[in-house]
């Protein structure tokens, strides 16, 4: 019996996130979204079903958690024992120095953590799927601030805030190349995907300081912004996620209506990065008090739409 692909994608209640459901309800998948705003999420739900979606479950969650994330990989772990694909995209810009309620930085912890959380405890529904694929979104924003994994300005903010989202972002990337690696003897495919600028509430948000540019070259790249729809950005991302060729490959970088190419990262550095990321989760882990459980749990039971649970095949 021939099941619809289950999908997860993160961040998918605006912006580019939302494209990317979008295009994948209307080639029929299973949906699971995440996002911060419930009402947001609600609507999200009925409106990808209106695309064609076979079901979608909206699961609320905060990504700058790592023990909302864990609660996620569990829910997910319940809620079907197959998944197809992956699509890492939500992301978060500060535009003031802040730290998570584990003592994080929130963009590490979306970007690095959260992400090396997700693909690590999903890793028996992916490989239980027959041609699973991973997607990472990352930023063209990556390639501009090359920096060592263990480089002070991670972690010590000095920069300013768009460069320290580029910097994880560029971690991002080594992840993808890392786990493409590390997943190829299972049989799933990852890939990075790097949408370009696109007008979305974290690009409204921006400012001139956040971006640390001078106020000529500011406007110039705000109207360029303006002009950039999400749904446009996320062609690169289902892409990654959809086109048959890609998925003989593995490791790979689109951009673009066409650009493929092998994700730009030296194998010792991708693998150290994936290193770094597991070793800070599991130094996080043992030095976050386990809180006691109670009814304001950042991720909440969803009730799937029609869903049923898929088996292994």
């Amino acid at each position: 019996m021939s099941h619809p692909p289950i999908a997860l994608i993160t961040g998918a209640t605006s912006g580019i996130g939302a494209a990317v459901a979008g295009a994948l309800a209307a080639r029929g998948y299973c949906l699971l979204v995440t996002g911060r705003d419930c009402a947001r999420g609600r609507a999200a739900e009925q409106d990808l079903l209106r695309a064609g979606a076979t079901a979608v479950t909206f699961l609320p969650t905060d990504h700058a958690s790592l023990e909302a994330t864990d609660q996620l990989v569990e829910q997910i772990r319940s809620h079907t024992d197959v998944l197809d694909l992956l699509v890492a995209n939500a992301a978060v810009m500060p535009l003031a120095p802040t730290r998570t309620s584990e003592g994080l930085e929130p963009e590490i912890t979306v970007d690095v953590l959260g992400v090396t959380t997700l693909v690590d405890g999903l890793l028996p529904l992916l490989s239980a799927a027959p041609r699973a694929r991973v997607v990472l979104v990352t930023s063209d924003a990556a390639t501009r601030f090359p920096v060592g994994i263990a480089d002070d300005p991670w972690l010590a903010r000095r920069a300013a805030p768009v460069r320290a989202y580029a910097k994880a972002k560029r971690w991002k990337m080594h992840l993808a190349a890392a786990f493409a690696e590390e997943l190829r003897p299972k049989g799933v495919v990852v890939h990075a995907a790097s949408p370009g600028p696109a007008w979305t509430s974290m690009t409204r948000a921006l400012t001139r300081h956040a971006l640390g540019v001078p106020a000529p070259l500011w406007w110039i790249i705000r109207a360029v912004q303006r002009t950039q729809r999400p749904e446009r950005a996320a062609g690169c991302v289902v892409r990654a996620a959809t086109d048959p060729a890609l998925a003989r490959c593995t490791g790979q970088l689109t951009r673009g209506k066409h650009q493929t190419r092998p994700i730009p990262t030296d194998p010792t550095i991708a693998a150290d990065a994936l290193t770094a990321a597991r070793r800070l989760i599991t130094t996080s882990r043992e030095s976050t008090p386990k809180p006691a459980a109670d009814a304001s749990s950042t991720v909440t039971r969803a009730t799937p739409h029609g869903a049923p649970r898929r088996p292994a095949d």
